[in-house]
């Protein structure tokens, strides 16, 4: 360990010192962060990825951080998604290629012979273009090896650990002396993923976010979860959450019409919304990062290649777009007036971005709608409730897993911790009407934790999902009780 320490330390002064004589070198070399949260582009300076500006220097291509000194002391080779870059993907050449698709890409992360990969939120899928680069000392390509070939290069890997969908979550790297560093290049699993990679590190959710983020938040979690009225929603008066998805395929997703379709029309008795921050600070009902366009400038189907971010542009540029059939996106408050109207829950999705901006605007917009005890904010990453809990306690948030995740004892005690907290599988596919994933029924029950669901397509998907036990499910059509 003090030998990783030190070399890592040679690293860094050895670089500070090239930089200090104005040598130039074509090599990327590692810079270390401690306390970066952010994921920042050497183009631009941030991404929509980012929570914040701090990021790299100008010109580095290298994304990585660790933990602060208490973490590190425990997880010294631990990589969080400060170490990723996303719209990346690797190749033969020396940096990562752009692409459109929903890649991303790690930094350089020293390995040697023996050591043992481990990922959380972040898998190796198998499919063509996702890989895997090793590299000398000096940054020279070993090997680049595409995770379909992985099983088969016994040579660089061993011991391969996949989950239910044969994707990569674990492997022993085995080349020789000349390898020295490492990168990875996968799919983004979800929206909001907050992926992990270690070097000989276990995960496990009590040091990576028990201790890395818990330790910033003031709340007294011992009461939290001492008070058993806290895990459930005995402030909603309803045996099951039936809530209306972001679109049920009658009006244009996030928009009033939509909204109060879903409220009128059917037997919801909550509405989901996606919030957005706007460049004045404001919070748009959208989805995606931003909107892309046709030929006649209606509002299409999401391209991130080909969009408009909405944190770029004022909310009155937002609300003045058009979707083809003349709907327009709307404000957060007015989808909280459709709710408070017709008496149903708020149910919203927060990503983690922005969020000392987001948090404090969307509490005050919900007291501002008396909807704050009428509302759950939903999340996919568990940073972003814990953040949440930093400024408030009482309101009641819900923690969806990755699509296809197993729901276990660990997530049940993730959300047992943030404090009247329900937990929402995702794992209903649009031709099922059962969760292809397990559930620990039992665990969830004895810690009173409410479950959910997502995304019920399928005619009969809920009402089979309460039958297994769920407490609630997501709704993706025009839904009616029987």
């Amino acid at each position: 360990m003090e030998k990783k320490l030190l070399a890592l330390a040679l690293v860094l002064v050895i670089s500070l010192l090239v930089a200090a004589c104005g040598v130039e070198t074509n090599t990327t070399e590692p810079t270390v962060k401690a306390d970066v949260t952010t994921v920042v582009s050497p183009e631009d300076g941030q991404d929509e990825h980012s929570q914040d500006g701090d990021g790299q220097d100008e010109g580095s291509d290298f994304y990585s951080s660790v933990f602060d000194s208490t973490i590190q002391a425990q997880f010294t080779n631990m990589l969080d998604d400060a170490g990723i870059v996303y719209g990346k993907y690797l190749t033969t050449e020396v940096e990562p290629v752009d692409t459109i698709s929903p890649l991303c890409v790690t930094g350089y992360i020293p390995i040697t012979k023996g050591q043992v990969i481990r990922m959380s939120d972040f898998v190796l899928t198998n499919s063509a273009t996702p890989s895997v680069n090793l590299y000398t000392a000096d940054y020279e390509l070993i090997a680049h090896i595409k995770v379909t070939d992985m099983a088969t290069s016994t040579y660089y890997f061993g011991d391969i650990v996949t989950d239910d969908n044969g994707y990569i979550t674990q492997f022993t790297v085995l080349q020789k002396s000349s390898l020295a560093y490492i990168r990875l290049c996968t799919q983004v699993l979800a929206v909001g993923s907050d992926p992990v990679v270690t070097v000989d590190e276990e995960i496990t959710w009590e040091t990576v976010y028990s201790e890395k983020l818990r330790s910033d938040i003031q709340v007294d979690y011992s009461q939290l979860t001492n008070v058993p009225e806290k895990n459930g929603w005995n402030i909603l008066p309803y045996e099951h959450l039936n809530i209306a998805y972001s679109s049920i395929g009658r009006k244009p997703i996030n928009t009033v019409e939509h909204f109060t379709d879903a409220a009128t029309n059917y037997d919801f008795n909550a509405l989901k919304c996606d919030v957005r921050l706007t460049s004045d600070g404001e919070l748009v009902c959208c989805h995606d990062a931003g909107f892309t366009f046709d030929s006649n400038g209606y509002i299409t189907t999401y391209d991130s290649s080909n969009a408009t971010v909405i944190h770029d542009v004022t909310a009155e540029t937002c609300l003045s777009y058009s979707f083809g059939s003349g709907e327009h996106p709307c404000m957060v408050g007015d989808y909280l007036d459709v709710c408070r109207k017709y008496g149903k829950v708020a149910f919203i999705t927060i990503r983690n971005e922005y969020m000392d901006e987001v948090i404090p605007k969307l509490i005050s917009e919900l007291k501002a709608h008396n909807m704050l005890y009428a509302t759950i904010i939903n999340s996919m990453t568990y940073e972003s409730l814990l953040i949440w809990r930093t400024y408030d306690t009482d309101v009641m948030i819900n923690y969806t897993l990755s699509y296809g995740a197993e729901i276990t004892s660990d997530d049940i005690d993730k959300a047992a911790a943030l404090g009247y907290c329900s937990l929402c599988g995702f794992s209903l596919s649009s031709a099922s009407t059962t969760p292809s994933a397990d559930c620990d029924f039992a665990y969830a029950r004895e810690k009173g934790i409410r479950l959910l669901q997502a995304i019920a397509y399928a005619e009969g998907s809920p009402e089979a999902c309460y039958a297994m036990g769920y407490d609630g499910c997501c709704i993706g059509y025009p839904w009616t009780v029987d």
